[in-house]
Order: structure tokens, then C-alpha cells, then sequence
């Protein structure tokens, strides 16, 4: 315990798994202000609501430009939590691993001490969705990309994981007029976390919206040619104003193997955890959301399941309740909506060995039209950014 004999719990991430947790102990009647303290460090001062940034790019109609914006305010942490905005640099744990106090040091200097700790640092992206860290920043980025496809004729995309299939599809709902073409390396679209079946029922989707898969080859740069072309590895030319690079991101985990050791990183950088969340050989350190070496679908609905073990989980280990048992995180049923515009989707369901569903279910789920945005707002009792 905290010289304080404060319980301290720190959250590094402002995402789904995070915001899950630690609304989960602020609201929970043993949750003591006197006795325990959370704090949630963030590098934005908002969050920003991934499921709808690739529509803003394209469009400012629905004022999706501004609504995936959502500032954390004193309702988010229930007016019991501190909000501190910076980036984590590194971890120092206590001289007894699983005992003592640690502290997380930011960027800026500051050290802000840990009796457990919750790391759900999320992904690093490339190209359209790499969004500055300050609001107008990011604002000005989302019009700056909007700029480039109002301009282009014909849009080359790299890649052709979700992101990619759905940007894809913004561009081809608002300028149906425009060539879109995915390139892809693998042989089907998504990667094999997919049932093969359900890919290649999204290429014969994807082609029916107008855009051009092409499959097992790749692109090594982003660059046009003087004749506005770029060549394929294969050798294929495709007519190209504009190439948009939409491969997979990378987890923001460099510190985390820096601070604890290589050994809590898988080689593509995510982090090892126990069935409860715990990251190995650290029990006072929890992980969550996308950074954490499960084999599973990245998605908000998973980051909010890891959130609602983290969150007692955590509650348990500060109150030290004797004989209590951290629930184990067993993973919840496989469910994805790829959108293509605001009125077309496909939706994988993972039960009875996986079910397909067109656009009505879109529809019911709304998914299309408003992107789950004002869901999110709601369940984590987010703001409405002023720009």
C-alpha cells in the first residue's frame, strides 16, 4: 500500500477496455474515496471514437467530423476519478515485484505512483487514421484527407483488413463516380481470424459496391507514377491520383517491453497476459483492449469484454478480500459489421458455426447510418468536442 495508505489504481489508455474498468470502480459501492484513488492518463484530452473515423475523411455530412470527438469530462469519471493528459514513458515497479508500489513516469517528468496498474495503450496507425493528438490537429487532419479524395479520380488503397474494406466503401458511397481499388497480398480479404467461407462472401460484397479487389499482390510504395499509375509487384498498372497506405496498425507496447522486459511483448508487440488479464510475472499489472496477445477479432465489443474482468478483477486484488478469485476472461461470441457507406453492410455472427447477414441487419443495428457513435457517448458518459 501507498505510503498515503491510499489504494492507488492507474489507468495508461483512454479506450474501451480502460473506460470499461475504471467506470466499473467508480461505481461500485466499495469503491472509497478515502481509501482509494483512480487515475487516468491519457494523451488526449478525448476520446476519439475509432469506429468513426473513416467516414470524416471522406464527408462532413452527419458532422461525424466533430461528433467522434467525445472530451472527458467529470461525468466520465463519475467526479471520483483524476484525469491527467500526457503520455507514459516508462514503468518502474517496486523492488518486490507483486508487492510494492510502483510508479509510471510521463513524458513530461511527472511520476504518479501505482498500487495496480491497467495498461490498454491501443494501436499506432499509419495514413488516414493517425490522428494528431490535439483536437484541432486532428480536425484539421480528417479535412486535410478530405481535400485529397475530393481531388482524386482514381484511389488506390493498401490493404484490405475492415479499415480498409470500409474506407473503400465511404469513398465509393459519397463519390460513386471514382475507380477505387484495394490491394491486397493475402488471397482473400481480412486475415484468417475470418472463416474462409465469410471472406469470400465480403470480396464478392466489396465487388458489388463498385470496387476493384485485387488479390496476392501488393504495393511497395505510395507514390505515382509521372503517367498517374503505380505498378503492382506482379506488374500490374492501375490509374492512381491518390494511394492510400491502410495496413494494420502497430500496439503502442515499446515502453511496456522497455520498462518490464522483452520477454512480456510477443514479437509483434503484444503483451503476454494470464487468463485474467494479469500481464505475466507482474499480478499487480493488468492489460487490455487490442495490445494483448489473444487470438481474437480487435474490436471495441472485445475491449469493453476485457474491460468488465479488468474492472473487478482490479476492485478484488485493492480490496485484498480473502479468498476472493479474479474472474478469467474467456472471451464472449464473434460478431462483426463491415459497412460500405451508410446504407450497404455485411455482418458475421459466431454462432452456429458462424451466420451471414446482409444490409437489414446493419440497418436494425445501425451500425451504417451512425457508426455507433452516440452508443459510445452514452456508455461512457462522454462530452461533445467544441472545434
Amino acid at each position: 500500500m501507498s505510503k498515503e495508505s491510499v489504494q492507488s489504481i492507474v489507468f495508461v489508455g483512454g479506450g474501451p477496455a480502460s473506460g470499461m474498468a475504471a467506470r466499473h470502480i467508480l461505481s461500485s459501492p466499495n469503491f472509497d474515496t478515502s481509501k482509494h484513488k483512480v487515475t487516468f492518463i491519457t494523451p488526449r484530452s478525448h476520446y476519439v471514437h475509432l469506429i468513426g473515423v473513416l467516414r470524416p475523411l471522406v464527408t462532413t455530412e452527419g458532422d461525424f467530423h466533430t461528433r467522434i470527438f467525445m472530451p472527458y469530462d467529470d461525468t466520465f469519471l463519475k467526479g471520483k476519478g483524476e484525469l491527467k493528459i500526457g503520455k507514459v514513458a516508462s514503468i518502474v515497479e517496486g523492488p518486490e515485484k507483486g508487492e510494492a508500489v510502483g510508479e509510471v513516469v510521463l513524458e513530461s517528468g511527472e511520476r504518479v505512483s501505482y498500487d495496480v496498474l491497467v495498461l490498454a495503450t491501443g494501436y499506432a496507425w499509419q495514413g488516414p487514421s493517425d490522428l494528431p493528438l490535439d483536437l484541432r490537429g486532428a480536425s484539421d487532419h480528417l479535412k486535410s484527407w478530405r481535400e485529397k479524395i475530393e481531388q482524386a479520380k482514381s484511389i488506390v488503397l493498401i490493404g484490405g483488413g475492415a479499415a480498409g474494406i470500409e474506407f473503400s466503401g465511404e469513398i465509393k458511397h459519397y463519390y460513386p463516380e471514382k475507380t477505387v481499388t484495394i490491394v491486397h497480398r493475402g488471397k482473400q480479404l481480412l486475415n484468417d481470424l475470418y472463416p474462409e467461407w465469410w471472406r469470400n462472401q465480403v470480396v464478392d460484397k466489396t465487388r458489388s459496391m463498385g470496387i476493384d479487389v485485387l488479390l496476392q499482390d501488393q504495393l511497395e510504395s505510395v507514390e505515382t507514377s509521372s503517367e498517374g499509375t503505380v505498378t503492382t509487384k506482379k506488374g500490374q498498372v492501375i490509374a492512381a491520383d491518390l494511394v492510400v497506405p491502410m495496413w494494420g496498425g502497430k500496439p503502442n507496447t515499446e515502453f511496456i517491453g522497455a520498462s518490464l522486459g522483452s520477454d512480456v511483448l510477443t514479437t509483434n508487440g503484444q503483451v503476454k497476459v494470464t487468463p485474467t488479464l494479469q500481464v505475466v510475472g507482474h499480478p499487480r499489472i493488468f492489460a487490455g483492449g487490442d495490445i494483448i496477445d489473444r487470438r481474437e477479432y480487435k474490436l471495441g465489443t472485445k475491449a469493453q469484454a476485457h474491460g468488465r474482468v479488468l474492472g473487478p478483477n482490479v476492485l478484488n486484488l485493492v480490496l485484498n478480500r480473502p479468498g476472493a478469485t479474479l474472474r478469467q476472461y474467456g472471451g464472449v461470441p464473434d460478431g462483426v459489421t463491415i459497412t460500405y457507406g451508410t446504407a450497404n453492410s455485411i455482418t458475421l455472427l459466431g454462432i452456429f458455426g458462424g451466420l451471414s447477414f446482409g444490409n437489414w441487419l446493419g440497418w436494425l443495428t445501425k451500425k451504417p447510418k451512425d457508426l455507433l457513435t452516440e452508443l459510445y457517448r452514452r456508455r461512457f458518459s462522454l462530452g461533445f468536442a467544441k472545434l
